[in-house]
């Protein structure tokens, strides 16, 4: 599979748990983690300051819809790095970071628990550019680029 079929694969899964709120199971895939599910998850409760969120919910909420779109460019494209953790792993493209997991309830299952925007990094290399200019699933620019000021473009 080529790194633009991973992207519409992904692509036409996030269009699909946003309208369904459902779970798309092989949504996308790279060699160092195979296949990976997305989730909708759940949006946690407030009592517990959402720490009990995770899947496309979790996003949603707490990073908004530019960062729910990046996930297949995040993945497809973001460097792997594996996680002192032996149960997850990461993609990292410019400053998103997407994390994937590999169990549930101690169940073997690899999927995408969140994706967000690392505050930690503090030199993003060039495809930070490329994150805030990527068109979202409807083919426009993100709100990110269409805001920005600079000629990312």
């Amino acid at each position: 599979m080529t790194v633009e079929e991973n992207i519409k694969n992904g692509k036409i899964a996030i269009e699909l748990i946003l309208r369904s709120h459902t779970e798309v199971k092989g949504a996308m895939e790279r060699k160092e983690v195979g296949k990976i599910d997305f989730v909708w998850g759940k949006l946690g409760s407030e009592s517990k300051k959402y720490k009990d969120s995770y899947g496309i919910a979790k996003i949603l909420f707490k990073q908004g819809e530019d960062a729910v779109y990046m996930i297949p460019n995040v993945i497809a494209k973001g460097k792997y790095e594996s996680s002192k953790y032996n149960d997850r792993a990461y993609f990292i493209l410019g400053k998103y970071r997407a994390v994937i997991r590999f169990n549930w309830n101690n169940e073997k299952k690899t999927w995408l628990v969140t994706n967000f925007i690392d505050k930690k990094i503090k030199n993003p290399d060039d495809t930070d550019a490329f994150v805030h200019s990527v068109p979202t699933a409807n083919d426009t620019i993100s709100s990110l680029e269409q805001g920005s000021n600079s000629n990312i473009l």
